[in-house]
């Protein structure tokens, strides 16, 4: 898998001198992880901002994506699968059991949705797991 990413660009208020600053928000997979990143310049004090973690973007940073980009959907038909799904859904987004049942029960009914990153990364790894999907354009799924 090739680099994926998604960004969006956002204004704030330097934290130092209140100057308006643009920065830009993140979502990205690495060695088959989502990750998240936020950073920003002021242009008037010159200070910088870099905040890189691994894991489920907070959900200021998934909101303002799936508002700017929309979402992607996914969909799988091979019920007789549903615990290498769960499987997937709890690595993924380090769900309970129950979180995981309620991703895997939308994956194989409605469609699942989310970020095209994270839709990016959950094809590949349940592929990987022998789990057939397609990409779905289906406005019965469900926005996360």
């Amino acid at each position: 898998m090739g680099m994926i990413e998604q960004s969006v660009e956002f204004m704030q208020e330097c934290t130092t001198c209140n100057h308006p600053c643009e920065g830009w928000m993140t979502q990205f997979i690495k060695q088959q992880k989502l990750h998240w990143a936020v950073e920003w310049s002021c242009s008037d004090c010159g200070i910088e901002a870099h905040d890189e973690e691994s894991g489920v973007a907070p959900d200021y940073i998934r909101q303002a994506l799936l508002s700017e980009h929309g979402s992607a959907c996914i969909v799988s038909k091979s019920v007789n699968k549903r615990g290498r799904s769960l499987k997937v859904f709890r690595d993924v987004f380090e769900l309970p059991i129950q979180g995981a049942k309620n991703y895997s029960a939308q994956l194989s009914t409605t469609g699942w949705r989310g970020t095209y990153v994270e839709v990016s990364l959950l094809s590949e790894l349940l592929e990987s797991a022998g789990i057939e999907v397609e990409t779905c354009d289906r406005p019965d799924a469900v926005d996360l």
